[in-house]
């Protein structure tokens, strides 16, 4: 299951695609409108800033905003930099343990597991985002 750290990751990510882009946005900014605590959300930052998803910037003028176009990012690449272990669960052999404990439900898992790792690979931030946002505009 993805854990609070990975959902975090991506709503951060989503509101940033959406925020102008030309602005960083202040991480007390960005906690209050994910109503989280800005203390986590600094290390949830610190991680997509180390996979190259985000930057920052110190100062009056600071705070985050993301490293690339939106376009370029992929909820894969989200989820690989705060929630690796969420991936690994969908690897074969984390398949092949849900196998051993429940056979029924292995073939069917299987059959979706190629989607679900295309979903993740395909869908880039400025999509999900379009989707989710459905024309808000947060400037």
């Amino acid at each position: 299951m993805l854990a609070e750290s990975g959902i975090y990751a991506i709503r951060a990510c989503e509101f940033l695609a959406l925020y102008n882009k030309e602005d960083f946005c202040t991480t007390r900014n960005l906690s209050r409108e994910l109503e989280l605590s800005n203390e986590y959300l600094v290390k949830i930052l610190q991680k997509l800033k180390k996979a190259g998803i985000i930057r920052s910037q110190k100062g009056a003028t600071g705070g985050v905003q993301l490293n690339r176009d939106a376009q370029e990012i992929t909820l894969f690449q989200i989820i690989e930099a705060s929630n690796p272990s969420f991936l690994e669960s969908l690897s074969a052999t984390g398949i092949k343990e849900l196998k051993q404990k429940h056979e029924m439900l292995y073939h069917q898992i299987d059959q979706h597991l190629d989607n679900v790792q295309n979903f993740l690979h395909t869908t880039t931030l400025k999509t999900f985002t379009e989707y989710r946002s459905d024309g808000i505009n947060i400037i």
